[in-house]
């Protein structure tokens, strides 16, 4: 007990009646600095809402950039293989009537021994290059095939069955599955009449 009569627990009593408008106070200063901090969070929050749509727009944006770039790259790839297959293709074909030349003078009965041996040889080094190429003689033994062939006559024989061919006047070839030049050919009517 104190002089003045009073316990400490009284005492208590007196100072926090004393301390409670410091509290109050306090607690008032609390109150704002919280509710500040929760504005402030708030913006933050969606600061970071807009952040992530800006990134998530950004994203969409890129990924749609790459994917043009890759069929840009896919579509120039296909390009330049076609035109590398155009161009070996007219030069085949250009190549192919100097063939037929060669082959024209080759099946004359004129033509001297010696000339013929040499001329064989180009004949044989035309058909290898070919072959490297991967150009290749179209068959024309068998039936008619309109997409390898092209009938320049028809003729009434009983040794061929209808649409079969009779004769190949010039050769065609292909080049890979593509025709070049088709082979152009005779071709049976079936009847005898």
């Amino acid at each position: 007990m104190r002089e003045d009569g009073t316990t400490e627990a009284d005492g208590d009593d007196d100072n926090d009646e004393a301390a409670s408008p410091e509290l109050a106070a306090d607690d008032s200063g609390v109150s704002d600095e919280l509710a500040r901090l929760r504005g402030e969070i708030e913006q933050l929050s969606v600061a970071v809402a807009t952040l992530q749509e800006t990134d998530d727009e950004r994203d969409q944006r890129l990924d749609a950039l790459e994917t043009r770039i890759e069929d840009y790259h896919r579509r120039g790839e296909r390009e330049r293989e076609q035109l590398a297959a155009q161009t070996l293709a007219d030069f085949a074909d250009r190549m192919l009537s100097v063939k037929d030349s060669l082959d024209n003078v080759l099946g004359m009965a004129d033509v001297d021994e010696d000339t013929e041996r040499q001329l064989s040889l180009v004949q044989r080094q035309f058909e290898q290059s070919f072959t490297s190429g991967e150009i290749e003689r179209i068959d024309a033994d068998g039936q008619f095939d309109a997409s390898r062939h092209k009938m320049v006559e028809r003729v009434s024989d009983d040794a061929y069955d209808e649409g079969e061919i009779v004769r190949e006047l010039d050769a065609g070839y292909t080049i890979g599955d593509r025709v070049l030049r088709p082979a152009r050919v005779v071709v049976a009517t079936g009847d005898s009449s």
